[in-house]
């Protein structure tokens, strides 16, 4: 059943797992709250003020995890650092609601502090393959016309950010490439990008960086290539990424998307970290990990 009483934020945020306790109600609001902060951020998430930054991977559904990492970085909210998600809250995973609406509902309340990056996993199209459908569509407080609102939701997520002040970019998928565009690209230009919700309406730019993949063999001369293991998107090497980190002058790049059973993996001279921040893949035993990014831009790997 779907409570009919609304809880406190105060009350979540002192015992997380109450996330499960939203009424119908509170969830449709936040939904489009969330919607209309998420509207007024470009794709390139710039922040200016300096503090650190706890960088978090895929999730999906691993509620207990997300929980953890917020208990030991996060709660209580105040003078914490910034809280950036590099995406895939949803699919696979047993609390796949639960996920989303816990960071959804921090986003909300702590919109400056919070950053939430859309994954692949934020489409319909994944969803209806991977389970987050059917887990809204079921679920007593969302239905179908919930499942709606959060596809609104994903079409409205920012694709990547930057912390300005130790130039430490994150991104859920890969470096942001276009094999028709000259050259790397630049900030600017990836402020500049349209969401969309569907994938199709996206530029190529974004939907490299939810589902590119770095490569240590590509080829110099060519620096991309299709990724046939996935279907979609392109493998991206040195070049690609040298080009765009030295002409946009970042330090480290940090992203998620793939899985590694050690819960991170360095590419490219340490210069790209990859985390996954889930135990559940496929029934994979996964050690998932976390990154604490300091003001200097020191960088620590965390176990959870």
């Amino acid at each position: 059943m779907c409570p009919v009483e609304e809880i406190a934020f105060e009350e979540v945020l002192e015992d997380p797992f109450k996330i499960k306790m939203l009424s119908a109600g509170q969830i449709e609001r936040m939904q489009r709250e969330l919607k209309t902060l998420l509207e007024k951020e470009n794709a390139l998430v710039r922040l200016q003020e300096p503090r650190p930054a706890v960088v978090i991977g895929d999730t999906h559904g691993d509620l207990r995890t997300v929980i953890s990492i917020l208990s030991k970085e996060f709660l209580p909210p105040e003078d914490k650092p910034y809280l950036i998600l590099l995406g895939d809250y949803v699919d696979r995973g047993p609390n796949q609601v639960a996920t989303l609406n816990l960071i959804s509902m921090l986003k909300v309340h702590f919109p400056d502090r919070v950053v939430m990056l859309r994954g692949n996993h934020e489409s319909e199209e994944m969803n209806n393959i991977y389970g987050f459908r059917r887990a809204a569509s079921d679920h007593p407080c969302i239905g179908e016309s919930g499942f709606k609102r959060y596809q609104d939701v994903f079409g409205a997520m920012p694709h990547c950010v930057l912390l300005e002040w130790n130039r430490v970019f994150g991104v859920h998928g890969g470096t942001p490439f276009d094999p028709h565009h000259e050259g790397p690209f630049s900030l600017g230009e990836l402020k500049a990008l349209k969401k969309a919700k569907r994938l199709e309406d996206l530029e190529e730019a974004s939907r490299q960086m939810m589902w590119g993949d770095p490569s240590e063999d590509m080829r110099a001369e060519e620096g991309y290539e299709f990724n046939f293991k996935r279907g979609f998107g392109y493998l991206f090497g040195r070049r690609i990424f040298d080009e765009f980190m030295d002409g946009n002058d970042i330090s480290l790049a940090i992203r998620s998307h793939q899985m590694f059973q050690e819960g991170y993996w360095y590419f490219f001279d340490n210069r790209l970290l990859s985390i996954f921040s889930t135990r559940h893949y496929d029934g994979y035993s996964i050690e998932p990990h976390y990154a604490k990014v300091d003001v200097d831009g020191g960088l620590q790997l965390l176990e959870v």
